[in-house]
């Protein structure tokens, strides 16, 4: 009891796929929740299953599965956290919808736009939530940046520059035998589908634009997925964004080196983050006309996905990140491919 009112049952989670993401992070907020209890964990692999057992002593006792549709029988979870290799992802939505389970899922939500099609129509039959883990859109400085875009601070946006570095093919190489991220029957794609997919998403999050075509050219390097990717893309309106999705950054010793500026018709956003989005990212608002930075307000509220997650499925929240997102990005995503391929502009899918 709390205040003379009784707490809520826990919500039951099960986790499909036991990987690094999922154990060292959705596991780990999970625990930090008393209104969440894990229940199953499903992997093929026996020693992934055996890592997340292991995570903490509480979890001991946790029954796993080699087969996810076994555990959703078996479990009935109310929940499901899937993080596993993106081509198994709309199965393992799907499966878990019709289970009757709510579902967080890592990104990109899937690969393709029938794919993610299929995930929404599946969503609003069974009634239930679909998030993607995008955890931009419940970080601080990204809520801002969206916070100053939508009230107009920076005027009409007409132009956006982006860059992501990451030595993504050396830690590729460093693990021996190549992990499944850079094998396309199971990644769906490479570093555009990978860390790409995050600022693919932000960008349209943060600005509402809607893509109308892309000119994209990519470079595989050694690898059987793309690597590097170059990319215009012009927006209903007129405005205009110029893309550097770059994994063959082997100079790059802190993960990750990205830049991002936001002009607008007032004044412009640049924002920065060396390492990881926890480690000191930087943003600055300048006005037009002004020579010093402008004082950005108070940043909102920072959350994770899964702290979102629990609370839209108690109906505390509205979804931050949804399946129409990971739909937006699908789209983008295979007319770049498309026009990588083809060698010319690519029209975006709506």
């Amino acid at each position: 009891m709390l205040g003379g009112m009784l707490m809520p049952d826990p919500i039951r989670v099960a986790l499909i796929g036991c990987g690094g993401i999922m154990v060292g992070r959705h596991l780990r907020l999970m625990l930090k929740h008393d209104d969440a209890t894990l229940v199953a964990f499903a992997d093929p692999v026996e020693a992934a299953q055996s890592r997340a057992k292991e995570a903490d002593p509480s979890l001991a006792k946790v029954p796993t599965f080699a087969d996810h549709a076994k555990m959703l029988a078996d479990v009935k979870p109310e929940a499901v956290v899937i993080g596993t290799p993106h081509s198994l992802h709309r199965q393992h939505i799907v499966d878990s919808l019709r289970a009757g389970a709510h579902v967080l899922v890592e990104k990109p939500m899937v690969n393709t736009v029938a794919e993610a099609e299929d995930v929404i129509a599946t969503r609003d039959a069974a009634g239930k939530i679909v998030a993607v883990a995008y955890q931009r859109h419940t970080q601080a400085i990204f809520r801002q940046i969206k916070q100053l875009i939508d009230d107009g601070s920076l005027g009409d946006i007409q132009f956006i520059t982006a860059e992501q570095d990451q030595p993504w093919t050396t830690v590729m190489l460093r693990r021996g035998t190549r992990p499944w991220r850079v094998k396309p029957e199971l990644s769906g794609g490479g570093q555009l589908n990978d860390s790409g997919s995050h600022l693919i998403d932000i960008l349209l999050h943060a600005t509402g634009l809607v893509p109308e075509r892309v000119f994209a050219v990519q470079q595989s390097l050694t690898f059987d997925v793309d690597v590097n990717s170059a990319i215009v893309m012009q927006f209903e309106g007129g405005a205009i964004a110029t893309l550097a999705i770059v994994g063959s950054a082997p100079g790059v010793q802190a993960w990750v080196w990205e830049d991002i500026a936001f002009h607008g018709s007032k004044g412009t956003l640049y924002y920065r983050m060396i390492g990881q989005p926890d480690q000191n990212p930087r943003l600055e608002w300048r006005k037009q006309g002004e020579e010093e930075p402008t004082p950005l307000p108070e940043p909102p509220e920072e959350t994770t996905p899964d702290d979102n997650f629990l609370a839209a499925i108690r109906g505390q929240e509205e979804v931050a990140a949804t399946a129409e997102d990971g739909l937006r990005v699908a789209q983008l995503s295979e007319a770049v491919w498309r026009s990588a391929e083809q060698g010319e502009a690519a029209t975006v899918a709506r």
